[in-house]
């Protein structure tokens, strides 16, 4: 079994449940994420980031799972978040990364040994700026497309396919 061996990446999940729906799927992202994640990168390399969660026993849920877990009260957005982790995690956990991954609290892990390649490949490839780890095949294309329906479409991996101000 291929193992997830990183030493440069900081792991970050960012949520904020204010519904009952988004807290069950993000103890489905949870579970994936206790189950594919070795131990010492969830004790020593993993960061979760509660962005004003208000659903009862969100905040104690997160600490009973992850070792590393902040809060802010009031919701400060996506990008602000992640904003507080980068600017803040070398204090907490006293290590300094070169790369993140962002870890959306409605994903599904796995194939995570996959990211010893990610983290290679940026090490050989200095202009690359970031890395799509998302499932995606490029020759399927149509099967990934949320404006298109086929029968035999990936619906856990769908994206928009063009951009919002080219249309192309």
């Amino acid at each position: 079994m291929k193992m997830l061996s990183t030493e440069k990446i900081l792991y970050i999940l960012v949520t904020c449940t204010k519904e009952k729906t988004r807290y069950d799927l993000l103890k489905t992202t949870v579970n994936s994420i206790l189950e594919k994640f070795p131990k010492s990168i969830l004790e020593n390399d993993f960061v979760v980031f509660d962005n004003g969660s208000t659903i009862e026993g969100h905040e104690e849920y997160l600490k009973s799972k992850f070792k590393n877990v902040f809060r802010t009260v009031q919701n400060i957005g996506l990008f602000s978040g992640l904003n507080w982790v980068v600017s803040n995690y070398e204090k907490y956990l006293q290590k300094k990364y070169d790369y993140m991954l962002f870890i959306s609290s409605d994903s599904i892990m796995y194939d995570l040994y996959k990211l010893n390649e990610v983290e290679s490949y940026f090490e050989k490839n200095a202009h690359v700026g970031c890395i799509r780890t998302e499932e995606f095949s490029y020759e399927k294309k149509h099967l990934f497309d949320k404006e298109q329906n086929h029968k035999d479409t990936f619906y856990r991996s769908r994206c928009l396919q063009k951009n919002m101000f080219t249309h192309k």
